[in-house]
């Protein structure tokens, strides 16, 4: 009997200290919960800055504008375990790189299809695969859309798919410093309606198919090369008022 009611005195006891808990412990909880989504948000997509690379950092303006800041290599990006911090984001219209950095990361502006402008110093020496596709309205890259000083670029590399569905570009010329072009690099970019590349350059399959708009083709600085409209360049599908008018010859310096 004793037992019993000092059982009963016990559980009574608990019910009044639970409803005299204040109300804050219920926000202490929600608190702990804010600062689990705080770490998340810092490696989200959304994130106005972050690391882009060992050595290199981001940060997104309100304005749209994107600055790579640091040295070295960005980092390298795909659509499943390791994704962009800009991928697909649309709010995104300018990128400036900063001069001591040396790669453009694959898949870094995937998608930002509202992107105007990239700007990037002569020490870029690789463009990643997938690094702008599908950036459809893209009109001006450094080094890419305006042959000047382009002697003295340090750019040997243009990845497979990195200008694909560009469809804004209306002038593609590569640097006679660039050796490899991949696959399907400007494919989709309807647009282009001038290509020049090098004479040291090779292009991967495909390299300009669907640039229906093209016409003149500057093939090879101080080179002679008179054969790249075939299957193999991926120049089929021009059409044929714009094949006629592909003009194939020497581009000067």
């Amino acid at each position: 009997m004793k037992i019993a009611r000092k059982a009963l005195l016990l559980s009574a006891a608990l019910v009044f200290a639970i409803k005299a808990l204040p109300l804050s412990s219920t926000a202490d909880s929600y608190e702990f919960y804010n600062c689990f989504e705080e770490e998340r948000l810092v490696y989200s997509s959304t994130a106005s800055q972050g690391k882009c690379g060992t050595f290199a950092n981001y940060s997104i303006s309100s304005d749209g504008s994107v600055s790579i800041t640091g040295f070295g290599s960005m980092y390298n990006y795909d659509l499943s375990d390791e994704l962009s911090p800009f991928l697909n984001n649309t709010s995104i219209t300018s990128v400036n790189i900063s001069d001591n950095i040396t790669t453009i990361g694959n898949y870094a502006f995937s998608g930002c299809s509202s992107l105007l402008t990239v700007s990037f110093s002569e020490n870029i020496t690789k463009i990643g695969n997938n690094a702008f596709n599908n950036c459809t309205s893209l009109e001006t890259v450094s080094y890419i859309t305006d042959w000047k000083n382009a002697k003295d670029i340090a750019l040997e590399n243009i990845g497979y798919k990195a200008f694909l569905n560009c469809s804004s570009l209306t002038k593609i010329t590569i640097p006679d410093t660039v050796t490899s072009v991949g696959y399907s690099a400007f494919e989709g970019c309807s647009a282009v309606n001038n290509i020049a590349f090098g004479a040291n350059t090779t292009l991967g399959d495909y390299a300009f198919r669907f640039c229906n708009s093209c016409q003149s083709f500057w093939a090879g600085w101080g080179g002679d090369n008179t054969n790249y409209v075939d299957d193999t360049w991926g120049l089929t599908t021009l059409s044929d008022e714009n094949k006629n008018r592909c003009l194939i010859y020497t581009a000067p310096y």
